[in-house]
């Protein structure tokens, strides 16, 4: 491009597909958007330094570029500048730049490294989105926004840095926060295994959680009170989630795409729940609540997900159906294990029957004991070896009847035992057998 060219206009090269390189001339100071989007043969482009401005788009879907040196001139990276550049590896980030623009860098699975300088104080919604091969970031003291969704999908991440004399945002374990750590703001898309949320946090923020498919289980504290949108979005990973009691509002899509999720329980403390909140939740079998019916309920919260949901005795606002899903009376919990067992949560006093069933049972549950919880958790463990791979356990809260006027009465819980006498036993006879196993699906009091 000559040195008489000052501009390069918008989609001025776009989709010029054998284009393979690109020499700009040193008069020329803005590049408009989509300049060169689609110039899938570009391996190579030298930006002087009389250039200022990046439109939006300029570079995106550039496949074939590996690497690019933006100028000094450059104060602003635009809208999805340089956004699915799958070929590109690396790129330097001058100390002229204030601002990384939103989807800058998104869907650049090549790039291995980035340098953020100390000049920059805004980074973008999605920025550095689907950036797999970014193994760590670190963000420096500079920068005082960064915007949603900035580096979900990275899945190859581990930690994100940030330099100590940032005065908005801090690190702890390679996860990211706001300075005083109340609010969490993103957690490395490659960080796999179980994690608990620091009891300072107050608020999830919109899409911290999403695109972390290594992520098996999380536990949010009481202190949070907010679940943000997306929070937890395709974390396909995630089998457990202890929601706090302090939540009140679980955000739109905030589990999307949890595959692994088969039962989740809902505090009372909630009464809001977004959009699409358990969108594709395919595993997703039980949502169990433990308050009245949440008063603000968006629309598809369970579409594509098999769910019932399960509510308590006592509580209010349930009908027929719940996000155009049956409801159930009574419940706890609900777990699948290879080793049978259930862990039951609930008011100290309270009865709870334990049922089982198989995948290949569909919805006949059958009753395997019960519990007294003489302290608020307790572990029931399953004394019938397991005859099921995935084996489903639930607990029912039950309530014994009441009895003053008859003395000596013992209440009999559900569940299964074997009637009749073994063949060897000594005087035995022969109407005492053979034996066979009883359930009673109804405990009853016996005088």
């Amino acid at each position: 491009i000559p040195d008489s060219v000052t501009y390069i206009g918008v989609t001025a090269f776009r989709s010029c597909t054998a284009l393979a390189s690109v020499t700009i001339g040193n008069s020329v100071t803005s590049i408009g958007s989509d300049a060169f989007r689609d110039c899938t043969s570009l391996t190579s482009v030298t930006i002087p330094n009389s250039v200022t401005n990046m439109g939006d788009g300029a570079f995106s879907d550039c496949t074939s570029l590996t690497s690019i040196t933006i100028p000094d001139s450059v104060t602003s990276i635009g809208l999805r500048a340089f956004s699915g550049c799958t070929g590109l590896t690396s790129i330097r980030i001058p100390d002229s730049v204030t601002s990384i623009g939103g989807n800058a860098f998104s869907g650049c699975p090549g790039l291995t490294s980035v340098t953020i300088p100390d000049s920059v104080n805004n980074i973008g919604n999605y920025a550095f989105w689907g950036c797999t091969g970014l193994t760590t970031i670190s963000i420096p003291d500079g920068v005082t926004s960064i915007g949603e969704l900035a580096f979900s999908g990275c899945t190859g991440l581990i930690a994100i840095a940030v330099n100590e004399l940032n005065a908005s945002y801090s690190s702890l374990e390679g996860v990211l926060f706001n300075k005083n750590q109340t609010a969490l703001v993103a957690y490395p898309g490659g960080k796999a295994g179980n994690y608990m949320i620091p009891d300072s946090v107050t608020s999830i923020r919109s899409g911290a959680f999403s695109g972390c498919p290594g992520l098996t289980s999380v536990t949010i504290p009481d202190s949070v009170n907010n679940i943000g949108d997306y929070a937890f979005w395709g974390c396909t990973g995630l089998t457990s989630v202890l929601i706090g009691n302090g939540v009140t509002s679980i955000g739109a899509a905030a589990f999307w795409e949890c595959t692994g999720l088969t039962g989740i329980t809902i505090p009372d403390s909630v009464t809001s729940i977004g959009n699409s909140a358990f969108y594709e939740c395919t595993g997703l079998r039980g949502v169990y609540f433990e308050g009245n019916a949440p008063s603000e309920v968006g629309e598809g919260v369970f579409d594509l997900s098999p769910v019932t949901v399960y509510y308590l005795p006592g509580t209010t606002g349930w009908g027929e159906t719940f996000g155009d899903r049956p409801t159930v009376l009574g419940h706890v919990s609900i777990e699948i294990a290879l080793y049978p067992g259930i862990r039951v949560t609930g008011e100290v006093g309270t009865t709870y029957v334990i049922e089982s069933k198989t995948e290949v049972e569909g919805d006949f549950w059958v009753t395997r004991g019960w519990i007294d919880l003489t302290t608020p958790t307790a572990i029931w463990m399953d004394p019938v070896p397991t005859d099921s791979p995935r084996k489903v356990y639930r607990a029912v809260k039950v309530t014994k009847p009441v009895v003053q006027t008859v003395a000596n009465m013992v209440w009999i819980p559900p569940g299964t035992f074997t009637m009749g006498s073994p063949e060897g036993e000594r005087g035995r006879e022969e109407r005492e057998g053979p034996q066979t196993r009883v359930t009673l699906t109804k405990g009853f009091w016996l005088g």
